[in-house]
């Protein structure tokens, strides 16, 4: 199977090499993240294993964001630019916590009762990078290659726009949604 390198470099405080390649099916898109030899030259065709795992891409386009756009010194719930302070993605930007591991976002908006995302509809126009049923297998077993490139980037708003290919189908669950929408009232009044 042929594909593209999107973007290629070198693993941060690791000694090897990462690239994301692309690839279309059936008039679909789909990306993948793996581990290479060598940093790869940007749009170098390969033929690539068939064990790689490929997650749908999303259209490229860059959201239009709206207008409040505040910064992230907001000093009520979180954007997507804020920084993590606590748990397993501590000092990391929620876009990026998004976008790698979008089912966490939705744990702490359900369980932490002051977390909520006051641009979650902006946030969720850029995507995710992958899409995963089983997100607990990858965090517990750290057999993700994923969590290696997470640390490449330093916001979703880069990310998009450097690789531009996040899933922007994926949605947080309803429940989800409701919830930071009602902790976000709650906060204005």
């Amino acid at each position: 199977m042929k594909c593209r390198v999107l973007k290629s470099g070198k693993l941060k405080n690791e000694n090897s090499f990462w690239a994301v390649l692309q690839k279309t099916d059936d008039q679909q898109n789909y990306h993948a993240f793996v581990r290479t030899v060598r940093v790869l030259s940007l749009d170098e065709e390969l033929e690539v294993p068939s064990n790689v795992q490929w997650q749908l891409s999303g259209n490229g386009n860059i959201p239009i964001l709206s207008a409040e756009n505040k910064s992230a010194e907001f000093d009520g719930g979180f954007s997507r630019n804020c920084i993590f302070r606590f748990g397993l993605h501590k000092n990391r930007t929620i876009g990026i916590i998004y976008a790698f591991d979008s089912k966490y976002i939705e744990w702490c908006i359900l369980n932490i009762q002051s977390f909520f995302i006051y641009d979650l509809e902006d946030l969720q126009k850029f995507g995710v990078f992958r899409e995963s049923e089983d997100y607990e297998q990858y965090r517990d077993l750290s057999i993700s290659d994923y969590y290696s490139l997470i640390n490449e980037f330093v916001s979703i708003d880069d990310l998009s726009s450097e690789l531009g290919i996040l899933n922007t189908n994926y949605k947080l669950s309803d429940e989800a949604i409701e919830l930071n929408d009602l902790k976000l009232k709650k906060f204005r009044k």
